[in-house]
């Protein structure tokens, strides 16, 4: 009998263990893919919405989130979304600029300098990418960013003589950003953003544009392991679902599920900063080399970039759009 009640007890422990963790009945799972590692501040960021969306819904809401690029790179990630494979995504201002072309015009290099001019023109610009996105029938859940784009190379770059002598790795999603690059003399190879360790490794490439966190959080720098200490353009990224999956929501719901996911990513911008400091630190006591870009070197690189944009508009760049964000650029600096 103090067995059977004991095999009771265990099969009751096991029933309200699995009651914990499996989803309610009738639950709605949107799976989500991610380029970014679960390790990295993002995926940590993600999790966390994933956990508040399925308490506040009371387990009626999970997501589904695949990590570490299993989904493949954005261009396969917007396919599988379009396909209604995943329902939802984050991407990188390149995974966007086929729903919301605004944001690559945000990131033309060396056009906003800072974090305080970013948050000026992001204020002004997201209604108007959230419009264009919404019209495609995706709705952005939350903007985020995640630093500054540097250049990181196998040795030495300052200048962009020295950028010249190292083959470059470019996104294949925007053949005419590589076009006008090689135009300018770099010597550049198209590779998808879940390559690039292995680009690396193998000498395909040996230079790249990323952020900080992206290069400590993929583990670029072990051996792209010089950094050019100029920002060249702010590193930002979206999380959208289909407009049919977000409207299968219970309405009471996704007021709050906005604002958790708001308030999560608000904090993790608050600490991009910081981050992106300790996360340097922590690099360079790892064999990170970082080179200061002199003032005359930094007009080279205006120079070289203000050329490439010229290039660019009407391609990649918007001028229209480009028109506002200078406009508001010179609004917030003559303030």
């Amino acid at each position: 009998m103090k067995m059977k009640m004991k095999s009771v007890a265990v099969m009751v422990t096991a029933v309200i263990l699995l009651c914990g963790v499996l989803p309610a009945a009738g639950a709605q799972t949107i799976k989500l893919a991610s380029i970014a590692p679960e390790s990295s501040p993002w995926g940590e960021a993600l999790n966390k919405i994933a956990a508040e969306w399925s308490k506040i819904s009371g387990g009626r809401v999970q997501l589904k989130i695949y990590h570490n690029g299993i989904a493949g790179d954005e261009a396969n990630m917007l396919r599988k979304l379009k396909m209604g494979q995943i329902q939802g995504g984050v991407f990188t201002s390149l995974g966007m600029m086929e729903l919301a072309p605004q944001v690559m015009t945000l990131s033309t290099p060396l056009l906003i300098r800072n974090d305080a001019e970013l948050d000026y023109v992001m204020e002004r610009l997201i209604p108007i990418m959230n419009k264009s996105i919404e019209e495609k029938n995706y709705v952005v859940i939350t903007w985020a960013k995640a630093g500054w784009v540097r250049f990181f190379a196998k040795d030495k770059v300052v200048t962009p003589a020295d950028l010249k002598k190292h083959r470059l790795i470019a996104s294949p999603d925007d053949p005419a950003f590589s076009e006008v690059f090689k135009q300018l003399g770099y010597d550049q190879v198209p590779v998808a953003i879940t390559d690039v360790l292995q680009s690396l490794n193998s000498g395909l490439a040996s230079a790249l544009w990323a952020s900080p966190l992206a290069v400590a959080g993929f583990q670029w720098f072990g051996i792209a392991n010089h950094m050019t200490d100029l920002k060249i353009a702010p590193f930002l990224g979206a999380f959208i679902i289909s407009k049919g999956a977000w409207l299968s929501i219970p309405p009471e719901l996704r007021p709050k599920l906005l604002e958790a996911s708001r308030r999560i990513t608000e904090e993790l911008d608050l600490n991009s900063q910081k981050l992106e400091v300790y996360v340097l630190t922590i690099m360079k006591d790892n064999g990170l080399i970082v080179h200061p870009v002199p003032p005359a070197a930094e007009k080279l690189w205006e120079a070289e970039f203000k050329h490439a944009a010229e290039l660019l508009m009407g391609k990649t760049f918007s001028q229209d759009v480009y028109r506002q964000i200078t406009g508001w650029l010179a609004e917030f600096r003559g303030k």
